[in-house]
This record gives structure tokens, C-alpha cells and sequence, in this order.
């Protein structure tokens, strides 16, 4: 068996180290170089001459696809890496990769490298033996003494080649106008022989290519003679198509570009079934988040990247309070929707490089990357997104049957400590949840290793209606600190007009989770704050609740009105710490939480 020329671009030393002894046991044919960066690897292929590239995503100077653009259109690529991101597979498979491989922490992966190797460098000497028989047979045609006009000389190298095959043969002059087709062409692209001669192959632009991947295009087949790759392609009746394409120049004896072959197939059908495997195999079917295996999967990954970082990450664990009465009173499609929703706001808030997912019923889990130098960072990035997650939780949903409230509880676990498992920063994060849930619902609680459980503490409900989103996030940020302050926890639901408070406090759904403090803006749209205080304190679900006013000045007018619809307290704007903690003293409410 030929050797296979090989370049191995991965930073980390033991996955390196995993891939040279996997070689050397199983005696594989490889003879390879290795780069552990970007630049490395761009040098490497500026020196040898590679059969196949394996690299992985992530380099610290780059990514593997900032190094495709240096590697030749003709050599297979295949991407190995610890993310099973949902678009960067997509981002790869539209540059065309051979394979897409995910890392796991048990090397298995490695076999399934082994195999991709094996199919890339096979479909890619058939592929070669095809295009050579092809440009020889056409150089014959081209060379011969004979007085074969033009028109039998493509004959003859359409006959010789493909023109009874089910791949799609094109042949073109030097500027792309169609001068013969095979059958198989018209089948792919419904254009007979009549429509398509005396045309430009640029009858079959997609338009899901920007010019620049022409231009690159051209420039690699002026240059080299050869252009291998997938393109979107459309056809007569306007559908599109993923062909994979091979176009090869030939030349006369000055070396000039006189014709241009196309072969072609279409691999749609190959490329959705592909896409269809990954998204049932990792993506839950009703929202698209990442699935239980999925996060899994991530969470594994991450864990040891952790550890041999030295970095640490953060699982959020979040239950959709009486989500059950719900799908019990309104039906499960109603349930799907809020679900849908809910995995849309999770998404929303996210940054690329964490996980949301739905990890089974009403239970999201959101995988938070492992970029923190110390546990206590990890947990002070995992409460600001938890406190983030929970405002947008706390926003109404518009369901068919209505507009409804609903509340997360939410816990979390740092990790890696104590070299834990996956499965068991799982746990911590659910008992953390639970712990929440145990409270009233609406809560984040983190787990504390060092005690094996989730400390009791104080909490305070706090429905803030407030207008402007700059003093709204003032406002929360303000309240945090003063759960830190205090060890205390706040749950805060979120209303950015006086409707949504007045329509949450009226929810009968919401009956159970009141809160215990109102915080509002007297400066509202649609209905001003006075409104809002005189209907909180006239209606019988709400008036004992004590509301204290923000207020901008602290005017004898204002104060005064707002006594006379018995305000209990009033705030100027900003709120601070002491402030707050005073305000809760005069409502006797501190002695609860302090």
C-alpha cells in the first residue's frame, strides 16, 4: 500500500502524542509531519507536498480555516476538533471539507480518523485516475495527425470518458461557453443539449457564492490547470443543488487554455442525509438546541480541556416552574411553544462559544465555556448570566390560548473540582436546581462543593417595573450587589412597561410567586406610574405588597401624590447599596434577609 503523505496540525501535545502512537500500533502507512500552529503548518506546506491534511480547529494563532485558503483545491481536508458546533460544521462542510471529526476524551475518536483517511485518499485516487484518462484521451484527440474536426474530437473524449456515465460532463472553450454536454448533464440541470451549447456554465449560478469564490476559483484553474470542489449550483426549474465538481484545463502545445472539462455529480441528497443524521443524532427535534447526548459530549470535552488548562467553566441548570399545569390545562402544543420560546431566549443571550440545550421535558441545561483563571471567577461569570437568563425567563409569552408568566429555577455548578465526572457536575447542578425550586421557584442557588449541598438562604422577590433598559440593567446590577454584600439571594421578575406588571400581578397563574417588594418607575410608557400605584393598591391580590417609588426628583408635588395612592417608600434615582439596604429597613423587610 502507498504511503500517505500526512500533516497533522494539532496544538496539544497529548492529542499529538495519542495520534503517533495510534499510527505506530495499528502500523498505519502514514508518513506525516506535525504542526502545532497555524504558521507552522502554512511553512509545512510551503515544503512538502501532502496527500491529506488532518487539522484541528482551534490553533493559537488561527483556525484551521484561516490554513485552508493555503491548501491546494485538490488535497482532502479533514477537520478534527472538541466542538460539535452546530455552525461551524456548516461553515466547514461550505468550504468544502472531507470529514469532520469530534474528539472524545477516550481517543475512539481516532479509529473513525483512521477510517476517514482511508475513504478521503481512496475517493480522491479515483477521482485522479478519472480526470487522467479523461485529459489524455482529449490530448490524443488534440495531438492526433488525423483530420478529426473539433466537433469529433470532443465526441471522442466525451465517448472516452463519461458520456455514458451517470456523472455530468461538460466541455467548455477557453472563456466557459458550452460546447458539448452528456446526458447526465441535462439530468442534473434540465437543460438539454440545444439549451445549453453556446451558453456560459454561468447559467448555472446559484447565487449562494459571492464573487470572491469565482475569483478564487478562476485564479486556482488558470494557475494550476485543475479546480476541485463543492458548489451550489441551480438548476433549469430553479432549485438548487450541491454538485462536487472537478474542472481541468487543457492546454495546446504553447501551453495555452483552449478547452475546459467539468465532471460532475450531485450530492444533495448525500449532503442533507448527512445534515439530517447530525441534527437527529445531536439536536433535540423541537427546539434545536443541543441534546442530552450533545451536551454531553461538550461537557466531557470540557472537563478536560479544564483541567489541563487550569481554567474553569460553569453549568446552568434551569426548570420551567408549573410548566406541568400548564401542559396539563392548555394541552402539550401549548407547552411545545413556551418551550420554543424559551430555547430562543436562551439562544439569544449566549455567546458562541457556550452551549444551550434542552436536556429532557421542561429541563435546559447551558454549558458555559471553561475560560475563567479561578473558581470564584467562574462563579461570578456563571450569577450575572443566571441573573440574565432569569430577567428574559421572567418576560411574558404570547401563547395561542394568551399571555402567560413563567418563572426558571436555577442552579449551578462550577467545574472541574475535585477531578469530577461529567455526570457528577450534573448532579451537583441539578441538586443546586432543586434546591431553588425547594424555595418557591424563581431563584438561582449554586452548589458549594466543600459542604456537599446548596447553603439555605434568605431570598427576597422583588418585581421591578421600570422603562428605560439602561436603568433597568443600573437597577439589577445594584440588587446584586447587594445579594453579594449580604449573602443573600434576590429573585427579580422584570416588566418593561406598567401593562406586563399589572398583567403579571393579576395572573392568577402567578398567585403562588407574588412578590415581596414592587420598584417602580413613575415614568412609563402607555400608562403612566400613578396608574400603576392606584390599580397595585385597589386591587385585593396585590395591595398589601409594598411598592416603593423611583423617582427622578424628590419634589414635594410628586411625594405627596404618591403618598395620597399609598406609596410605602420612595427612591431617587440611582439606587445604591445603603440606600436600598435603608429602604428595606423602613419596610421592615432586612430582618428577613440580614
Amino acid at each position: 500500500m502507498k504511503v500517505i503523505q500526512l500533516l497533522f496540525v494539532e496544538d496539544d501535545q497529548v492529542d499529538q502524542k495519542n495520534f503517533e502512537r495510534y499510527v505506530l500500533n495499528n502500523k498505519l502507512s502514514y508518513q506525516y509531519q506535525l504542526a502545532a500552529t497555524l504558521s507552522d503548518a502554512i511553512k509545512l506546506l510551503q515544503m512538502f507536498d501532502f496527500d491529506l491534511i488532518v487539522a484541528d480547529i482551534t490553533l493559537p494563532d488561527g483556525s484551521a480555516f484561516d490554513l485552508y485558503k493555503y491548501i491546494p483545491d485538490f488535497i482532502p481536508v479533514i477537520f478534527i476538533t472538541g466542538s460539535a458546533n452546530k455552525e461551524t460544521i456548516l461553515k466547514a462542510l461550505k468550504v468544502g471539507v472531507a470529514d469532520y471529526i469530534i474528539k472524545e476524551v477516550n481517543g475512539n475518536h481516532l479509529n473513525a480518523l483512521a477510517n476517514s483517511i482511508y475513504q478521503a485518499i481512496n475517493k480522491q485516487n479515483k477521482l485522479c485516475q478519472h480526470v487522467e484518462k479523461l485529459i489524455l484521451a482529449h490530448k490524443k484527440s488534440l495531438t492526433d495527425k488525423s483530420s478529426l474536426s473539433s466537433t469529433r474530437e470532443q465526441n471522442y473524449a466525451l465517448e472516452a470518458l463519461a458520456f455514458k456515465t451517470h456523472i455530468g460532463v461538460a466541455i467548455t472553450d477557453a472563456n466557459a461557453h458550452i460546447l458539448r454536454i452528456n446526458k447526465a448533464f441535462t439530468s442534473i440541470t434540465g437543460y438539454s443539449s440545444s439549451e445549453a451549447i453556446g451558453k456560459n456554465m454561468n447559467i448555472l449560478k446559484s447565487g449562494k457564492q459571492d464573487q470572491a469564490f469565482y475569483k478564487t476559483l478562476w485564479k486556482q484553474l488558470i494557475k494550476t490547470g485543475r479546480y476541485e470542489g463543492a458548489i451550489w449550483n441551480r438548476g433549469k426549474d430553479h432549485s438548487l443543488y450541491l454538485q462536487w465538481a472537478t474542472i481541468t484545463a487543457i492546454t495546446d502545445k504553447n501551453e495555452e487554455n483552449i478547452n475546459y472539462i467539468c465532471i460532475f455529480s450531485n450530492i444533495t441528497e448525500k449532503h442533507k442525509a448527512e445534515q439530517q443524521i447530525q441534527q437527529l443524532a445531536f439536536y433535540d427535534p423541537l427546539t434545536s438546541l443541543a441534546n442530552r447526548r450533545l451536551l454531553i459530549n461538550r461537557l466531557k470535552q470540557e472537563l478536560a480541556i479544564a483541567k489541563r488548562s487550569q481554567l474553569y467553566g460553569s453549568l446552568i441548570y434551569l426548570d420551567v416552574d408549573k410548566f406541568k399545569s400548564l401542559n396539563d390545562s392548555s394541552g402539550h402544543h401549548i407547552g411545545d411553544q413556551l418551550l420554543t420560546q424559551i430555547a430562543q431566549r436562551l439562544t439569544s443571550l449566549l455567546r458562541e462559544e457556550d452551549t444551550a440545550s434542552r436536556f429532557g421535558g421542561d429541563e435546559f441545561i447551558v454549558l458555559i465555556h471553561a475560560s475563567k483563571r479561578s473558581s470564584q471567577h467562574a462563579q461570578e461569570d456563571a450569577l450575572i448570566i443566571a441573573n440574565k437568563i432569569k430577567l428574559q425567563l421572567n418576560k411574558p409569552y404570547q401563547l395561542d390560548d394568551g399571555k402567560h408568566f413563567f418563572t426558571p429555577s436555577i442552579g449551578i455548578a462550577i467545574f472541574p473540582d475535585n477531578d469530577h465526572f461529567a455526570e457528577q457536575v450534573l448532579q451537583h447542578a441539578d441538586k443546586a436546581m432543586y434546591c431553588s425550586k425547594n424555595k418557591g421557584g424563581n431563584f438561582i442557588s449554586i452548589f458549594q462543593a466543600d459542604e456537599d449541598l446548596v447553603p439555605e438562604e434568605s431570598a427576597l422577590h422583588i418585581l421591578l417595573i421600570e422603562d428605560s433598559i439602561t436603568d433597568t440593567f443600573l437597577t439589577t446590577e445594584t440588587l446584586k450587589e447587594f445579594s453579594e454584600e449580604y449573602a443573600t439571594t434576590i429573585g427579580i421578575t422584570s416588566c418593561s412597561d406598567g401593562e406586563a406588571g399589572l398583567e403579571f400581578l393579576n395572573n392568577k397563574d402567578n398567585s403562588n410567586f407574588l412578590p415581596d417588594l414592587i420598584l417602580l418607575d413613575l415614568n412609563l410608557p402607555k400608562i403612566d406610574g400613578y396608574q400603576i400605584l392606584s390599580q397595585v393598591k385597589s386591587n385585593p391580590q396585590s395591595k398589601n405588597i409594598p411598592v416603593v417609588v423611583f423617582t427622578v426628583t424628590t419634589e414635594y408635588t410628586i411625594i405627596d401624590k404618591c403618598i395620597e395612592l399609598q406609596a410605602d417608600d420612595f427612591i431617587q434615582k440611582p439606587l445604591t447599596v445603603n440606600v436600598f439596604k435603608q429602604t428595606l429597613d423602613n419596610l421592615s423587610l432586612a430582618k428577613n434577609l440580614i
